[in-house]
């Protein structure tokens, strides 16, 4: 299974930003459902997924959730722009391979062309 992408419910979506002159910059408002078992180095998050060219940066909002197996009662999210992942943390180390994070949801503003 893999990271589920939704946009923002709100319909936001997709929206120019003016920045420095480039009105090729563009923010995505978006929501990532983690799946049933995480990969160990995180989540493939493709510039393509979110509507863009490339990402620049990601925004998470920390994931909450009860979790009785794990005990996780917060995620962090940190994409890395290299490997193009969104990376899971609990407690500042990464979520270890396999682990469930179904109940869980992040909320992302998205930077990018």
């Amino acid at each position: 299974m893999s990271l589920t992408i939704t946009p923002n419910p709100s319909g936001a979506g997709i929206r120019p930003l003016r920045m420095m002159g480039n009105d090729d910059v563009k923010v995505v408002f978006t929501t990532f459902e983690w799946d049933d078992s995480y990969p160990t180095s995180g989540e493939t998050v493709e510039p393509s997924s979110v509507g863009l060219n490339e990402i620049l940066y990601v925004f998470p909002a920390m994931a909450t959730s009860g979790d009785i197996f794990t005990g996780l009662s917060g995620i962090d999210a940190k994409y890395d722009v290299s490997n193009k992942k969104l990376v899971a943390y609990c407690a500042g180390v990464e979520v270890a391979d396999g682990v469930s994070l179904a109940s869980y949801k992040t909320h992302c503003i998205i930077v990018g062309y």
